[in-house]
């Protein structure tokens, strides 16, 4: 019985137009030894089932159908339980891999001994094709840069099973961003990834893709132990845009030191974070400023704070010498 080294994970909901392209560059791969897992969420369209009857041929891959869950991440969880190989490749339905991207992370998952791999990336946007906004090359990764930002798709990563198997299973919720709940988790798990720069994998972009239109879920408080008013006055000040950006120039200053990377002033002006503006919300312990993230738990919202206030100096940012109550506590 053949053993694939490698299963790839493809979750779909009737994108069968795209389908074609993603399993073409799949197909291509140099390394052969795989198995593909090619799983709609639900009742698939008419494309799907073209699909999957023209290539009933290939014994490298499935077309299976999963209950309707409305979830790319329980989709994906379908998937890697209904295989044995070591290591897992995920794939969305409308990216497509560089034809050596399985040979290279392999490759360097072996040499390694890390447990995940990332590739590098160009972004498709119709007639044009976008460089990333920032090289791999040009990244150093660490625990609190992930908890701030997604970083990378799906499409780019390359995991073990070992720690899929640790860091359990993808999220339930229905909606966008369960890629960055996933690397947040794995990073609690003290997996650290190892980065490709050489196998760029190619990304879609559209209007319609879920990054566009997921909402902020919680806050990550920045500022607490004021009266109502000073926070209304704090937020008023910064819906001025000259004042804001000033905030931001500064913020990515603190991230450019964060990253290592050698221009503050770019990431400034790529704004990869889309660092949103403070909002005034409360909880138990009463109001506060926070700044709006789309994440799927209480707890990295939590750590979100954080960061932003010790790693980024948030809270000073915020609120400069002059400003603060002498009567009132930070806390």
């Amino acid at each position: 019985m053949f053993v694939p080294d490698v299963v790839v994970v493809i979750p779909t909901y009737r994108r069968g137009d795209a389908l074609a392209k993603t399993l073409a560059s799949v197909a291509a791969q140099s390394y052969e030894r795989f198995t593909a897992k090619v799983v709609s969420d639900g009742p698939p369209d008419e494309a799907f089932q073209v699909i999957a009857a023209n290539m009933a041929d290939d014994d490298r891959f499935e077309f299976m159908v999963a209950p309707r869950k409305g979830s790319a991440g329980l989709t994906r969880q379908y998937g890697i339980d209904r295989s044995v190989a070591a290591s897992i490749a995920l794939l969305d339905h409308d990216d497509t891999f560089h034809e050596d991207w399985l040979a290279a992370g392999l490759e360097r998952l072996e040499k390694t001994n890390c447990s995940w791999v990332v590739a590098s990336a160009v972004y498709d946007r119709g007639l044009t094709t976008e460089p990333p906004g920032i090289p791999l090359h040009q990244i150093t990764w660490s625990p609190s840069l992930q908890t701030l930002n997604p970083l990378f798709e799906p499409s780019r990563v390359i995991l073990t099973r070992d720690a899929a198997n640790i860091t359990g299973p993808w999220s339930d919720k229905p909606w966008g961003l369960e890629d960055w709940d996933y690397w947040w988790r794995m990073t609690h798990q003290g997996f650290v990834p190892e980065f490709l720069s050489a196998t760029p994998n190619t990304l879609t972009l559209h209007d319609e893709q879920r990054r566009h239109s997921v909402v902020p879920r919680y806050f990550a408080p920045v500022v607490r132990g004021k009266d109502k008013k000073c926070l209304q006055d704090i937020q008023e000040k910064y819906r001025d845009p000259s004042e804001w950006e000033a905030v931001k120039n500064i913020f990515y200053q603190h991230v450019a030191v964060m990253m290592a990377y050698p221009s503050a002033q770019k990431l400034s002006e790529l704004d990869p974070m889309q660092l949103p503006r403070p909002v005034m919300s409360r909880d138990h312990t009463g109001w506060f400023l926070g700044i709006p993230v789309p994440v799927l738990s209480r707890h990295h919202a939590h750590e979100i704070s954080t960061v932003l206030r010790t790693d980024c100096g948030m809270a000073e940012l915020l609120e400069p010498p002059g400003t603060v109550d002498a009567n009132q506590t930070t806390r």
